[in-house]
């Protein structure tokens, strides 16, 4: 703040700044056109709540444009000793309350600040790669043959190198572009005494870089581009995913690219994020909400890559076997499939797919096309069980989870039959365990079909409650898992139907239910999306009670409690 106050920003800083407020405004612009109800609705409650005025996109883009373009950093240097002087600043700090952490008094803290007062700072020197994101490109491949998929209105592209895009062209979004590449296999490829570095590793590439660029070259890079790339792993699946406006597709296709061939974690951003996330959680992992969380995880699941993260987590995760995983897990891009949906011009994408995908080293001979084999240990217990347990707790409250899993066959109407049953489930025990009861503020139940496992669902209940009424909440929660399968009601049913029926019309018009579907049916085949309407209608309440008597008959219901201590029993 003082190196701020004192030296001001550099122009390379302000420039910086200003091109990505003007990207931001000028993608909000250029999609004017297909703008929700929601920005709407809170544009008007903020103008009422304060009296901002609803001049609207077209006026904003104007002036502001108009202003950002005028105004000089020096400007905003001269602004800066203004804002920030000795006497309008509040320090605020959240400190662990035990017997081992000695809080600073007032005059502790005052001498701190004064110190730093007194202290020489230099003005913060900009520093900006100059050299390429990728200093050696190679030369660009060839699209080897192309075939349409009338069922999702898509072209599938076989590259030179045996990578296979589908590309789907929407007008549903002026300025907007999904990517996503698929493959099969996520963490059942992964060692479980790499468990720390896993849990870890979502967590690490947030501070990633690319190539020669780290962390904060690649923000520089990305100041005044609307654009993101970045992994996600789950248990058998694993995805490079990214999004961009139709002026930064290059970029994009730059950082799939790099992502893929040398995507890096320097050592000082890799403690960076260690020790900052190690902060943040060394105060949570005392809370009653993290022990249950982590408590519930541990009754559900025995593979020791499903577990919470913890501190200890932290400090043991190693960014040499993160960044290991990552190079494995992207060596050969014909295991992926890569999907493109939106405002895609295809005589301008074609140049880009031929130079940033199919030269990527792929090997269509050896790629992972099969279903990944099943690891128990990464998917629900089976068998009924109750975990209970007690600890100390500032504010005596239980904390409960109730769930009930097994397998049944994935097809669209049994994907819909979980959410419509998840649903009535919820309605049921919020009328009764809140509204009647009065024994928590919320409970609902939470389930939804899995595309790959052998415990493919898992409808989970997790809730607060008070402990002088536990056992009588858990006598309830059972009682309405069990009349699931005795009892459905058409009013109960028919306004689901009402809900998810405009949810699936107003899903054919957004991008990332087009790519989400794609992308979906690549992993087992099963298309839960085109004719989804007539599956949503053709369900009946015994449809729903023969689902849940299915469920319950597999006998996989295990229920967690977690009791402040010398609570009744």
């Amino acid at each position: 703040m003082l190196r701020a106050q004192r030296g001001g920003f550099t122009p390379g800083e302000y420039d910086r700044a200003r091109a990505e407020f003007l990207s931001r405004l000028e993608k909000k612009h250029n999609n004017r056109n297909n703008t929700e109800n929601d920005t709407y609705s809170h544009e008007i409650v903020r103008s009422f709540i304060d009296g901002t005025p609803l001049a609207g996109i077209d006026a904003d883009y104007q002036v502001y444009t108009q202003i950002a373009n005028m105004i000089p950093v020096e400007a905003i240097n001269q602004l800066l000793p203004q804002l920030i002087t000795a006497d309008n600043r509040v320090f605020a700090a959240m400190l662990p309350d035990n017997d081992t952490f000695k809080v600073p008094t007032d005059e502790e803290v005052a001498a701190v600040i004064a110190k730093v007062d007194a202290e020489e700072i230099e003005p913060y020197r900009d520093e900006m790669k100059a050299e390429p994101l990728i200093p050696n490109l190679p030369a660009a491949g060839k699209i080897a043959s192309s075939r349409q998929l009338e069922q999702w209105g898509a072209t599938e592209y076989t590259l030179s190198n045996g990578v296979k895009v589908i590309v789907k062209p929407t007008d549903f979004n002026d300025n907007e572009i999904l990517f996503s590449a698929i493959a099969k296999g996520g963490m059942s490829l992964l060692d479980p005494a790499d468990a720390a570095s896993v849990k870890f590793l979502p967590y690490a590439i947030s501070n990633y870089g690319l190539g020669d660029y780290n962390n904060s070259d690649m923000k520089k890079y990305l100041q005044g581009r609307q654009v993101s790339v970045s992994h996600d792993l789950k248990a058998y699946s694993r995805t490079v995913e990214g999004t961009s406006t139709v002026k930064d597709l290059p970029v994009m296709m730059e950082m799939i690219y790099m992502t893929f061939t040398n995507f890096n974690i320097t050592p000082d951003d890799f403690s960076a994020i260690q020790s900052n996330l190690i902060g943040i959680l060394g105060n949570q992992e005392a809370e009653p909400q993290y022990i249950f969380s982590k408590r519930a995880t541990e009754a559900l699941y025995t593979s020791p890559l499903m577990q919470v993260l913890g501190t200890d987590d932290i400090r043991n995760a190693k960014r040499e076997v993160i960044l290991d995983i990552l190079h494995r897990l992207t060596a050969n891009a014909a295991d992926y499939t890569f999907v493109f949906t939106g405002a895609i011009d295809l005589e301008q994408f074609k140049p880009l797919m031929e130079q940033y995908i199919a030269t990527l080293p792929a090997d269509a001979a050896t790629a992972q096309t099969a279903a990944p084999a099943i690891n128990p240990a990464l998917e629900p217990r089976t068998g009924s069980a109750t975990d209970a347990s007690s600890i100390a707790m500032q504010t005596p409250q239980t904390w409960i989870l109730v769930a009930s899993s097994g397998h049944e066959d994935f097809t669209p109407a049994n994907r819909v039959i979980a959410r419509m049953a998840s649903q009535i489930l919820s309605n049921r025990l919020l009328k009764k365990v809140r509204e009647e009861m009065g024994a928590t503020y919320s409970i609902g139940a939470y389930g939804q079909l899995g595309r790959i496992a052998a415990e493919n669902i898992c409808i989970q209940v997790p809730f607060p409650t008070k402990p002088e009424v536990k056992d009588e909440v858990l006598a309830v929660v059972d009682a309405k898992f069990r009349e699931m399968a005795d009892v459905v009601t058409d009013e109960e049913l028919n306004p689901i139907k009402e809900f998810m029926l405009k949810e699936a019309q107003e899903g054919r018009e957004k991008n990332d239910d087009w790519s989400n579907a794609i992308v979906g049916s690549l992993i087992n085949g099963v298309d839960t999306f085109n004719g989804i309407d007539e599956v949503i209608k053709a369900v009946t309440t015994d449809d729903i009670r023969a689902f849940m008597k299915s469920l319950l008959d597999q006998n996989n219901y295990r229920v967690v409690v977690i009791d402040p201590e010398n609570a009744e029993k």
